[in-house]
């Protein structure tokens, strides 16, 4: 895992974090409720991304990490591209 700010991305917009990531072949996760609009944008218009996780602000970190790693391990790639996949699981 990666974060933004370690990217020198912290300044960047919405879309360019999920291009860099999806160039990096990496999962986006992110507590920004724009993705929810964007990924389905995207997928409409035959962009592709690798995929978000999207948590809601006030997730205690635990649970985040644990949800975060659980669809990591648990999902294979072609479910996590071109979705949103909603945490906490349970």
């Amino acid at each position: 895992m990666i974060t933004a700010q370690e990217e020198g991305l912290s300044l960047s917009d919405d879309e360019s974090l999920l291009e860099q990531s999806s160039a990096q072949e990496r999962v986006l996760v992110t507590q920004d409720a724009d993705f929810l609009e964007i990924v389905p944008r995207w997928r409409r218009e035959g962009r592709a991304s690798r995929g978000v996780i999207f948590a809601r602000q006030g997730m205690p970190i635990g649970i985040f990490v644990e949800d975060v790693e659980l669809c990591l391990v648990g999902l294979a790639d072609d479910e996590l591209f071109n979705q949103v996949v909603f945490i906490p699981l349970r």
